[in-house]
């Protein structure tokens, strides 16, 4: 009979292993370890019952991130900061927006993209009477196709001609990148190929962040002139990405009131 290691006893060895940590584990808060460890045993779940793929280890040059379920948050010196265990000193953050009025501080998520910025995520718990409302009552559907988005009442929409520039030079990078790689006879990597790295990790940024932000906005402006959005549910190669984010952004605009 095999041996079977329970959650709780799992967090249990994280948080007795501080006498002989392996390898990186001294580095890191014991909190974070243990939030990651329910993670984890929820992702091998997903596994098994087939809703998910196995989990994989994240690259040291890729995106990283790590939880903390009670960070502490205060203003130093008329900055508002974050204290991270391990730092011993409180960390000045950009607010992209003022905390509400009476909010309650959740977890706090720290995460660095592949082109070395951090990011902060606070979950804040708040009452708040404010509403976007719609202003019409009708009812629209939504084809998307590679570079227009056609709605049901015949308007075409033309998708950003900066993201096809962009597009453009990512795979310029793309190739770039890989004549390096090719032309490499040992595994160390050389300086020229981690500018380029740098380059095609800050474009991705930048294509992300325009697509999000023209989504978020196109999304709000449907919402705005219809109670009902309707789409189609496809499953092309390369098609796939583009049509879950706009997914996201209609079913955070709409809620309820998204067919499919």
């Amino acid at each position: 009979m095999g041996y079977r290691n329970s959650l709780a006893q799992r967090c249990k060895n994280i948080s007795s292993s501080g006498k002989k940590p392996l390898t990186g584990w001294s580095d890191v808060p014991s909190q974070s370890l243990q939030v990651a460890t329910p993670d984890l045993d929820v992702a091998y779940q997903n596994l098994f019952a087939g809703r998910g793929k196995k989990p994989r280890l994240k690259k040291k040059l890729a995106a990283q991130s790590f939880s903390l379920p009670q960070p502490k948050i205060k203003s130093v010196s008329g900055q508002t900061c974050v204290f991270i265990p391990k730092y011993k000193t409180w960390i000045p953050m950009k607010m992209h927006r003022e905390f509400p009025d009476g909010a309650k501080f959740g977890a706090a998520t720290i995460s660095k993209t592949a082109s070395g910025r951090d990011f902060v995520s606070i979950v804040t718990k708040f009452n708040t009477k404010e509403k976007i409302l719609s202003t019409h009552d009708g009812i629209v559907g939504v084809d998307l196709n590679i570079k227009h988005i056609v709605l049901s009442d015949g308007e075409k929409i033309q998708v950003p001609r900066t993201l096809e520039t962009l597009e453009s030079r990512k795979r310029r990078l793309q190739k770039k990148m890989q004549r390096q790689r090719d032309m490499q006879k040992s595994e160390k990597r050389s300086n020229n190929y981690e500018k380029t790295r740098f380059r095609l990790a800050k474009l991705h940024e930048r294509i992300r962040f325009q697509r999000e932000d023209y989504l978020h906005k196109l999304a709000l402006n449907i919402y705005r002139k219809n109670q009902v959005v309707a789409m189609e549910t496809l499953n092309v190669k390369g098609h796939d990405e583009k049509t879950e984010d706009w997914q996201s952004q209609l079913r955070f605009s709409h809620g309820e009131d998204l067919l499919r």
